[in-house]
């Protein structure tokens, strides 16, 4: 039977109906997640300018090799594509001079 990424041998078919209609009795004992599953954590920092958030996520990346994404570098690698969407959002930030609202951004 294949149970929550799980396979359990049942001795007969007796069994596999018990383990139907009750298989929390049977996974009781079994970790949650499996092993051998890879699980991708995602975090996110929030906090005020100059609170040291990103002296925090770097950090985080050297010790857990987690990936720290720049919301600057990301933007300005954006503005650079030749798209008319990219146009318009470099026309916002440098001709301008406003900052991006969170709809734009997402």
């Amino acid at each position: 039977m294949l149970y929550r990424e799980r396979i359990y041998y049942l001795s007969d078919a007796e069994e596999q109906q018990r383990f139907l209609l009750e298989p929390s009795k049977y996974v009781l004992s079994v970790e949650s997640i499996p092993l051998d599953i890879r699980i991708m954590p995602r975090v996110v920092v929030q906090g005020l300018p100059k609170s040291g958030k990103s002296t925090l996520c770097k950090r985080l990346s050297d010790i857990t090799g987690a990936v720290h994404l720049e919301m600057e570098a990301l933007i300005e690698g954006f503005v650079d594509r030749d798209s008319s969407f990219a146009a318009k959002v470099s026309q916002k930030l440098k001709v301008e001079g406003r900052d991006l609202d969170d709809l734009l951004l997402v």
